[in-house]
């Protein structure tokens, strides 16, 4: 006696005998396909653990003559390779694409069965679903011995986007948050989705000429966006847009290119989904927050007591990084830009705090001997100067080792992932502000207890000892006020660029006037003496 089909494989309408007709007792005891996301897929399929047989003192027999050009696929299969280098397989009349080896026999069959029940689901589903248009995608899973399940999505080129036969939560086939039905209806969460389809089966698809004009359209705004607005919301910088359109522009209609035009899509439909495009509260500019802040401020002691011994660093840092992350969005260039700052800063900090410390070392061993009433807080001046700079080196070098190798190299996803590892529900990124600027701040503190070494060792010395020693703690501090808490490293070369200008143009201008006046007195002698 044949086993019924289940009840979800029938619909409000079906009867067993229609389904069982298809492809006989088969059909019944097949699992219900489950729904998947492109993205979920791409995941699985970039983290794929397969391993090549092993070659080791094995031989293979080569035919004499020509290789064979015979099409092994199986009837009514069609077999492509990507852009990538992975084969798909593609049935034109079951409209079914699949990375599966579709060779093997078993997985062959059972994939056609699915994409049957699959159909039969969206006919049977009230209202009917149509079809027309679409293409299938099925993966046969085989996980743990003895565990396998079906996975499917609908690809529809109409819409360009992807759906389901049976009602799904948002979360379960949305990358990212939804707000609002509006959010889902405009379909950039779904686009995403389907571009990566795109992108990993291009090969047999036709090529979108409309899309590549509204693409074109797009970047150039894009970089004229990002070229004459500093918190642009534009998926790329000016440079790549620039780029991109030259790709576009490329005269050849073929799946290498439509790979291509796929991968800008994503990202661009992407970016439209983050900043809510064509919503109500659609984001205009990338450091807008449309969300409500849960952060905690600091105690007003313990914030004031931060600000005094940071000299109120942490807080620059700490405006740019929320500016990186507004809403948890993440963009990759604008954190390259951050990053590589920070890096010329840690570098110039290790140079000048590795001179200090080594100063300091030596100035120790001058003092070894002094017997004065302040020999004591002398030595412990310089030895904190000297630990302080010891600790500014050792933080800076720690920093740049951990920032350098992921400054070039890290995608958007790496980035997301660290961002949000370091941000806290309470205090945001104020851990990651103070690690930040503590290379800075200790070489502060060394300066300072440096200084006041020098003034000690002066008042124990001559008369002028002391003046250049006053002098040079004076000139210490108005450099520190500027450098730490208003001007930053840029602002700081300017300045200091203005005034050795003013001082050398102020020589220049005396020395001219000292020499033009010499020449008239000379002058004036001689006509004297004539």
């Amino acid at each position: 006696m044949e086993a019924a089909p289940p009840p979800s494989l029938l619909g409000s309408t079906g009867a067993p005998e229609q389904v069982a007709s298809i492809q006989g007792t088969e059909i019944a005891t097949l699992p219900i396909p489950e729904p998947t996301r492109p993205g979920s897929f791409a995941s699985r399929r970039y983290s794929s653990s397969k391993k090549l047989p092993s070659s080791i003192g094995c031989s293979y027999l080569v035919p004499a003559g020509r290789p064979s050009i015979v099409d092994t696929t199986p009837e009514g299969w069609k077999s492509y390779t990507n852009p990538e280098g992975q084969p798909y397989f593609v049935h034109p009349t079951l409209k079914v694409v699949t990375e599966n080896n579709i060779l093997e026999t078993a997985i062959r069959e059972h994939l056609e069965l699915s994409s049957t029940v699959i159909r039969r689901m969206a006919a049977n589903h009230h209202p009917p679903i149509d079809m027309e248009g679409t293409e299938l995608f099925l993966e046969y899973d085989i996980g743990e011995p003895g565990t396998t399940r079906t996975l499917y999505y609908v690809a529809d080129r109409r819409t360009q986007s992807v759906f389901w036969v049976k009602d799904l939560s948002s979360t379960e086939v949305i990358q990212g948050d939804a707000y609002s039905e509006g959010h889902i209806r405009k379909c950039e969460g779904r686009k995403i989705e389907y571009w990566t389809h795109v992108e990993m089966f291009p090969m047999h698809a036709p090529y979108p000429k409309e899309k590549e004009h509204v693409l074109k359209g797009i970047l150039t705004h894009s970089r004229i966006d990002g070229m004459t607005c500093l918190t642009s919301t534009a998926a790329y910088q000016p440079e790549m847009c620039k780029d991109f359109l030259k790709i576009l522009e490329v005269n050849r209609d073929d799946g290498y290119k439509l790979c291509c035009l796929a991968r800008i899509a994503k990202d661009v439909s992407l970016n439209r989904f983050v900043h809510h495009h064509g919503q109500q509260w659609a984001r205009l500019e990338r450091t807008a927050s449309y969300q409500t802040s849960t952060l905690t401020p600091l105690p007003w002691l313990a914030d004031y007591i931060t600000s005094v011994l940071l000299f109120k660093a942490h807080r620059e840092r700490l405006r740019s990084l929320d500016k990186l992350f507004v809403d948890q969005i993440a963009y990759i260039c604008y954190w390259r830009e951050f990053i590589v700052q920070e890096l010329s800063e840690w570098q110039e900090v290790t140079l000048v705090a590795t001179v200090l410390w080594t100063v300091d070392m030596g100035v120790l061993q001058l003092i070894v001997g002094n017997t004065s009433n302040n020999a004591g807080i002398i030595k412990g001046m310089a030895v904190t100067s000297t630990i302080c700079g010891m600790v500014s080196t050792a933080i800076s070098l720690y920093l740049d080792q951990k920032h350098r190798k992921r400054a070039k190299k890290e995608t958007a996803d790496d980035l997301t992932a660290f961002l949000r590892q370091e941000w806290d529900p309470e205090r945001g990124f104020l851990k990651l502000a103070i690690l930040h600027c503590l290379p800075r701040t200790f070489l502060i503190w060394a300066f300072v207890f440096a200084g006041v070494t020098t003034l000690l060792l002066g008042l124990d010395g001559p008369g002028h000892i002391v003046f250049g020693s006053v002098l040079a703690i004076a000139f210490s501090i108005w450099t520190l006020f500027w450098l730490t808490i208003f001007r930053g490293t840029q602002k700081i070369r300017r300045d200091w660029g203005k005034i050795i200008s003013t001082v050398t143009m102020t020589g220049r201008q005396r020395t001219t006037q000292y020499w033009n006046f010499v020449t008239r007195s000379l002058n004036n002698l001689n006509r004297q003496r004539g």
